[in-house]
């Protein structure tokens, strides 16, 4: 369950969100010159609730062609350790139906869904994912910071 939960309160990161903090639940922690940005993010439900599914619309732009790379993503449920992985960024990206390579350019109507499990306890999670390219260039960083 703990697989399921963490990819559940992650699809959407994987998409990240590059500027501005775009609600009270995610914060960008790029870095300057980050290759990947967003043109627009669509969160329903927002804040993610249990039991129920969600789903992420995006737009967004690469400005460099990407073959490969990886995430590292890290989630706790209050101080408590729940996930550390690194995950293959292609393996990740055919999973909402992109290929790599992704080219320089556009990628639009990025859809993810997914449901929350009902099971999944109550309280603060935090969690992060970084997003590097094959040269180890970071794409995008993301943060996260809510409560089921």
């Amino acid at each position: 369950m703990k697989c399921v939960l963490v990819v559940a309160l992650f699809a959407t990161i994987f998409l990240g969100v590059n500027g501005e903090i775009t609600n009270d639940i995610w914060k960008d922690c790029s870095k300057k010159g980050a290759h990947m940005k967003i043109v627009s993010l669509t969160v329903t439900p927002d804040p993610p609730k249990k039991g129920e599914s969600l789903n992420v619309t995006g737009n967004f732009y690469l400005d460099e062609q990407v073959t490969g790379g990886q995430v590292e993503v890290k989630l706790s449920y209050g101080e408590v350790p729940l996930f550390h992985q690194l995950i293959d960024l292609c393996k990740l990206l055919e999973q909402v139906n992109i290929t790599c390579p992704v080219k320089v350019g556009p990628v639009n109507n990025v859809l993810v869904k997914t449901k929350i499990p009902q099971e999944a306890p109550s309280g603060n999670y935090i969690g992060s994912a970084i997003m590097n390219d094959e040269k180890e260039q970071q794409l995008v960083c993301i943060e996260l910071n809510f409560k089921l």
